[in-house]
């Protein structure tokens, strides 16, 4: 019953971060990996992308991700929340019980790492179409058609598996320890919903700025078509053609982007599974 309740409200707590945060992800995305774009500021980012497609160009790319969100979330919080009841069984004390979010939080973040990797390809390769239509009837099959018949089934699918692997498992331990320990110190000064959006925001922030130059170098693969090249490669040749500066495109919108998405997931978790129990 315990897995089903999790499993259920990690579903509308991810559909829920996904409205929320998209807007900022597709600029995010923008800054790191679309050719016209390279080296802009973020506000000239946002200023080309409104002003050559319209404000429905911050929504594409969006039906991959809010197509999986449910699942994927489903499957981060139903394995951390499992792993971390069974290993508190042997853990009394607070540290015990932080080890065990944190090893929970690996183990999930590892097991959505495949379907995260397809559903990023998706929707990298759609924010970076400068073509207008946000909504178009088919994109999804369209892209992944594409990038199948492009880089073959392999590259075209699961380009990028090792990175996203190295960004999604040790930062959703760290996501699930910050988030426990933020809550549990905010809900002594805060109201409970201010609590867990407030927690939600920072764990989101502190898990994945750690990870952010692995991300950039993630959607720069997962978005070129040149066959045969490397993550090391894409990373050579930004740090070549920047300086370290390129391990910190799309970092402002990540920010704001990761503190509103999941403050709403937290929210959309811990309101469903309120309701749901």
């Amino acid at each position: 019953r315990d897995v089903l309740l999790d499993f259920s409200a990690g579903t509308l707590g991810g559909m829920t971060g996904i409205l929320a945060g998209h807007p900022l992800d597709t600029l995010k995305v923008r800054a790191q990996a679309m050719g016209s774009m390279d080296q802009m500021r973020m506000r000239d980012v946002v200023g080309r992308t409104l002003r050559r497609e319209g404000y429905g160009a911050l929504y594409k790319g969006m039906a991959a991700p809010l197509a999986t969100a449910g699942l994927l979330n489903a499957i981060v919080f139903s394995v951390e929340k499992s792993i971390e009841r069974l290993l508190k069984s042997d853990a009394s004390d607070a540290e015990g019980s932080m080890q065990a979010a944190f090893f929970g939080g690996c183990v999930a973040g590892a097991a959505q790492s495949p379907l995260v990797c397809i559903g990023d390809a998706v929707k990298c390769t759609r924010q970076v179409d400068d073509a207008r239509g946000a909504f178009r009837r088919g994109a999804v099959v369209e892209v992944l058609s594409s990038r199948v018949q492009q880089l073959g089934w392999r590259h075209g699918l699961f380009r990028g598996l090792g990175l996203t692997t190295i960004r999604e498992s040790p930062s959703y331990g760290v996501y699930f320890v910050i988030y426990e320990k933020c809550k549990v110190s905010l809900s002594q000064h805060l109201p409970a919903t201010a609590a867990v959006l407030t927690s939600g925001g920072l764990a989101g922030v502190g898990a994945l700025g750690m990870f952010h130059p692995v991300d950039v170098v993630k959607s720069r693969l997962q978005t070129t078509t040149e066959v045969g090249v490397t993550g090391r490669e894409i990373l050579r040749r930004g740090l070549r053609d920047e300086g370290l500066s390129f391990l910190g495109r799309g970092f402002s919108a990540m920010v704001v982007r990761t503190f509103v998405l999941n403050a709403a997931t937290f929210y959309g978790y811990e309101l469903a599974k309120g309701m749901l129990s």
